[in-house]
């Protein structure tokens, strides 16, 4: 995947994916109302075959058979459901893989002021350099042996190593949560696609399957 089409994701994922979880719960609120309105008409459609003196009393307008109070409060448990998915899906902003950003600059920085080990010159081998072209003497062959050599050669060289290493892991927990990002992204796509079908002959029955992957939809009433 190219950088441009991680970014585009991104601006998705901030910009629109509030509302597409919102369209995912929606959607998904008229499929299981759908679903309870299908399952009360099967059940009323027994009901009148085996009670045909009773038939009046589960028809639509009587909402098949339910009483208002049971009918309503079916309706309040279908419209409470999947307010979950709204976390679920958002927790993936956070962090923002774009927060990484700087402390990867960072890091790339520490490695070129500091890393010898890199093919750079550390400020300590500058220094051990620039004595040895304008000093001379005990003290200056003392200082650059026993203080800058080391320095250059050790110290600074493992701390360039270790900002290399820390920059590594920062660019690839960068790209891991941008990844998931596009992922999530997507899953709420296919979701309200895999919905939408739901019903539609043989189609329906792939929807569900997909769906049956990354929603659950409860049982039916």
């Amino acid at each position: 995947m190219t950088t441009g089409t991680i970014t585009f994701y991104l601006k998705n994922f901030y910009e629109d994916m509030p509302s597409m979880v919102e369209r995912l719960i929606s959607t998904a609120r008229e499929k299981k109302m759908e679903e309870f309105e299908q399952f009360a008409a099967r059940q009323a459609s027994l009901a009148q075959k085996s009670d045909p003196d009773n038939a009046s009393a589960y028809t639509r307008s009587n909402c098949y058979g339910y009483s208002r109070e049971q009918w309503d409060a079916a309706v309040e448990t279908i419209n409470g459901m999947y307010s979950e998915f709204e976390d679920w899906f958002m927790a993936f902003g956070s962090p923002n893989p774009d927060d990484f950003t700087e402390l990867i600059d960072t890091m790339a920085a520490a490695e070129e002021n500091l890393g010898s080990a890199l093919g750079i010159k550390s400020a300590a081998t500058l220094a051990e350099t620039d004595l040895g072209a304008n000093w001379a003497g005990a003290f200056s062959n003392n200082l650059r042996s026993n203080f800058l050599a080391p320095l250059s050669a050790g110290i600074t060289d493992n701390q360039a190593v270790l900002a290399l290493v820390l920059r590594n892991a920062l660019e690839a927990n960068q790209t891991i949560y941008r990844a998931a990002q596009n992922d999530v992204f997507n899953i709420a796509q296919d979701a309200i696609g895999a919905l939408g079908v739901i019903g539609a002959g043989d189609n329906g029955k792939t929807a569900l399957a997909i769906l049956a992957a990354v929603i659950p939809l409860g049982e039916p009433f």
